[in-house]
């Protein structure tokens, strides 16, 4: 069994804020067990359980008023991590997106959703084999594969993170910091050097690669932002520093 990474992408302003988004809506699912996350490996993002026995695989796609056409493509990267020699290793398949066209939901105020049209998926199938392809493999992907639209506002995001009661609630100002400092890190492990053509036999060894966060450095950072409030002066965790 064995898992080849294939091209890294070069981050951009939006779909760094779009991945720090996957990242932090994953991280706030306390119930999945998620203690690790690996950056622009399996795919944009992924949340991994500590031994790495279960993996929750997130593609981000920043645009906005995405047919239904595009999101068969945007699931591309999840279809084949589906199918791969890991497959028994993802437990579950998101794609992210910043909104969705008026012809995709009867609902339109729905922000999480399912989707079954994959004609595009199998319009551009990048090397899987037909054989994978069947009826039955693309309906059990379908079945498993969740759909999470953005929200705006970055503190959105942080404030899950701070569990503490409003009257004390940091300002909208400094939660956006606190994002800002979250997806800075995850950018920097995006832009390592490329892991295009390594081989991998187990989830845990990506963890060798350099680029995975741990959930409990994330905490930390927020935690030590929240309790110290002053942003130029205190030190940044050791984990955080590039």
């Amino acid at each position: 069994m064995e898992y080849v990474f294939t091209a890294t992408e070069t981050g951009t302003p939006s779909g760094n804020e779009a991945e720090a988004k996957a990242l932090l809506h994953m991280l706030d699912a306390t119930e999945d067990g998620i203690e690790l996350f690996a950056v622009d490996c399996f795919n944009d993002v992924t949340g991994m359980d500590n031994p790495c026995f279960v993996l929750h695989d997130a593609q981000s796609k920043a645009e906005k008023n995405i047919s239904p056409a595009k999101l068969g493509r945007y699931l591309v990267t999840l279809l084949e991590n589906h199918l791969s020699e890991f497959s028994q290793f993802f437990d579950s398949l998101t794609l992210f997106v910043g909104g969705v066209s008026k012809t995709v939901l009867q609902n339109p105020e729905l922000v999480e959703f399912g989707f079954h049209d994959i004609e595009e998926c199998k319009k551009r199938k990048n090397g899987i084999d037909d054989n994978l392809l069947s009826e039955d493999n693309i309906n059990d992907f379908l079945s498993k594969v969740h759909f999470v639209i953005f929200r705006e506002n970055r503190e959105d995001y942080i404030k899950p993170l701070v569990r503490t009661s409003a009257p004390i609630m940091p300002d909208s100002k400094k939660l956006k910091r606190i994002f800002t400092e979250i997806r800075d890190k995850q950018s920097a492990l995006k832009n390592r050097a490329g892991i295009a053509g390594k081989r991998i036999t187990h989830p845990d060894r990506v963890i060798d690669l350099g680029r995975v966060v741990k959930r409990r450095d994330i905490e930390l950072l927020v935690i030590q932002r929240i309790l110290n409030r002053d942003f130029l002066r205190d030190d940044t965790p050791k984990s955080f520093i590039h």
